[in-house]
């Protein structure tokens, strides 16, 4: 594969685990805030309202949306910089 295919792939590689982190940062953030709803939701000092547990349940798919995302983000970093490693490489010994 040519130097310019593979440094493309990996620009696209990094511009993609770049918004996939910004993305899992910002829903991270939203699961943070549906956590401290949900620790205002009682009656008296025990008694939960039906609002902490709608909020929990938010919390904690938001929180599984952001370590997918993250997971992801992750892997294609590491896509991104071994083919730019491998791009490098092959313009260092082939010259194309």
């Amino acid at each position: 594969m040519p130097f310019a295919a593979l440094a493309t792939i990996s620009i696209l590689c990094i511009a993609a685990a770049v918004t996939a982190l910004t993305a899992s940062m910002a829903t991270d953030s939203l699961a943070t805030k549906a956590n401290q709803a949900a620790k205002s939701c009682f009656i008296g000092d025990n008694l939960p309202t039906d609002a902490y547990f709608a909020s929990r349940s938010r919390s904690t798919r938001l929180s599984q949306i952001s370590t997918r995302l993250m997971t992801s983000g992750v892997l294609l970093l590491l896509l991104g910089v071994a083919t730019l490693a491998l791009a490098a490489w092959q313009h260092k010994h082939t010259g194309h």
